[in-house]
């Protein structure tokens, strides 16, 4: 866990720097979280790098917490976000942030869960972390089709510290491993890219 600590402290600074790829698909993303949250919700993002997406997303909500693993990450983001009174951002890695906030009306999680070693567990920590009927909201690249030589570039990246834990899976392993954790899929979408992204709302049953 330090090492993807470490990790991502390093390119901190660069991530708050890149561009957008898709800003349609980011913005069409954005509209459809901002459909499902009201305005009495309290929210919790994990997995928030530099807050840009949580500040866009916290006006329509009571309260908002970004949660990430890097306290680099945390840092730009509290910066950002210093006039938001109910915006706030905390440096835990994913299990932690979900056991520090419970009895949550919502759950975010975009562009994360390839990256948690252990996704099946993450899922049945959301559910804990939220309120019966409540919402989790996700958008995850399903990386199983990737070609072998692209892994393997990626897996030496990663011998040598110069790229964090990547998981591969299909869309289907993905909506399963959801609905496992105990979810019931509202809303299921594939955002068309290299890699496509699966957009799942999943409410706790």
């Amino acid at each position: 866990m330090q090492s993807e600590q470490r990790f991502w402290d390093k390119v901190a600074p660069k991530y708050e720097k890149s561009k957008i790829k898709d800003q349609a698909g980011y913005e069409e993303t954005l509209t459809k979280i901002k459909s499902y949250l009201k305005a009495g919700d309290r929210v919790l993002e994990i997995g928030c790098g530099t807050g840009s997406t949580a500040i866009l997303l916290a006006d329509g909500v009571a309260s908002f917490v970004g949660s990430d693993i890097s306290g680099e990450m945390v840092a730009i983001a509290n910066d950002k976000a210093r006039e938001i009174d109910n915006l706030s951002f905390v440096r835990a890695d994913t299990f932690d942030a979900l056991s520090q906030h419970g009895e949550m009306d919502a759950v975010i999680g975009l562009n994360l869960f390839h990256l948690v070693p252990n996704a099946e567990a993450a899922f049945k920590a959301v559910h804990s972390a939220l309120k019966p009927g409540a919402l989790f909201i996700s958008k995850t690249p399903c990386l199983a089709s990737f070609w072998f030589p692209m892994r393997w570039l990626l897996n030496a990246m990663q011998w040598i510290g110069k790229a964090p834990f990547i998981g591969y899976f299909t869309e289907a392993e993905l909506e399963n491993m959801i609905r496992d954790a105990g979810f019931e899929m509202v809303e299921t979408m594939t955002q068309s890219g290299t890699p496509a992204r699966s957009f799942i709302v999943a409410r706790k049953s």
